[in-house]
């Protein structure tokens, strides 16, 4: 496939370039399909590049990107905030599938791509995930995070998050005394 590189988005580029590629690519494949790719709808496409703007103007949006000769291969959006990395998405052009571009971009991300001062790497996905477990060699969950919907299903999932927390306190306390 000819020569393969690697490349960051720098906080003084033009993010808008590398963000375009970036959609180009996520809309051309299997989450375009899906339906999930983040120029499936308007308003996700209007609030994904409000977003990355955002981050950029704080020096906090990293998009890395493999390249083939002068194809881009893959491509990873970044949000850093103070020593983590967010790996918020992925894609990666379904021509080169064969040779597993998002794992080479992956394994590249977790060996040297990062800038320093990066100290933890969250993948954003389940330690299940073992596509990058066998890129970094090794996973862990840190967090899981339930956000409700508004409205009355909202609420009542918070009530039941609360009774559940408490109750799972008392238990915890009710073994220590015994």
């Amino acid at each position: 496939y000819g020569t393969v590189s690697f490349a960051a988005l720098s906080p003084g580029d033009d993010h808008e370039a590398w963000l375009n590629r970036f959609v180009y690519l996520e809309d051309s494949g299997w989450k375009h399909r899906a339906q999930s790719s983040m120029k499936s709808t308007e308003r996700d496409n209007l609030f994904f590049r409000a977003m990355c703007r955002n981050f950029h103007e704080r020096g906090q949006l990293r998009i890395t990107e493999l390249r083939g000769d002068d194809a881009t291969v893959a491509r990873q959006v970044i949000i850093v905030h103070q020593s983590i990395a967010f790996m918020f998405k992925i894609a990666f052009d379904e021509r080169y599938a064969a040779t597993s571009p998002g794992f080479q971009l992956l394994h590249w991300l977790g060996t040297e791509g990062y800038p320093s001062g990066i100290r933890y790497i969250d993948s954003c996905v389940t330690a299940k995930d073992q596509t990058v477990c066998r890129a970094w060699g090794a996973c862990r969950d840190i967090a899981h995070l339930f956000v409700p919907r508004d409205g009355f299903a909202g609420r009542i999932a918070i009530t039941g998050l609360k009774i559940a927390s408490d109750l799972k306190r008392r238990w915890q306390a009710q073994r220590v005394r015994h």
